[in-house]
């Protein structure tokens, strides 16, 4: 009889690997990313989640009476903030003429 070790095949390295170093690179990734080490059961069902029915029709969503208005002074704020960004642009071009020039 001898007395050999015995081997590992490719598939018993790769079952020690799914068995074992998973489980571990998988729970610290989730300690890196959360800073806490908490075990979550992946097939308990989520209650707070609703239920999808099919007894309830969706309404049809009825558009805001304000909802133009507030549409008008928000495109005028943005309007007013591209004009000041394209003046500032503006003045930096320019002292970038002039310090381009003192060289």
């Amino acid at each position: 009889m001898s007395s050999r070790k015995p081997r590992l095949t490719i598939f018993s390295k790769l079952l020690i690997v799914i068995l074992i170093v998973a489980p571990i690179a998988y729970f610290g990734a989730t300690y890196m990313q959360t800073g806490e080490f908490k075990i979550e059961n992946p097939f308990k069902k989520d209650e707070s989640a609703p239920t999808p029915s099919t007894d309830v029709k969706p309404q049809p969503s009825s558009p805001k009476p304000n909802s133009n208005q507030a549409d008008q002074t928000k495109i005028i704020q943005l309007e007013q903030k591209v004009n000041s960004l394209e003046q500032k642009i503006k003045i930096l071009e320019v002292q970038v003429k002039t310090l381009q020039s003192q060289k």
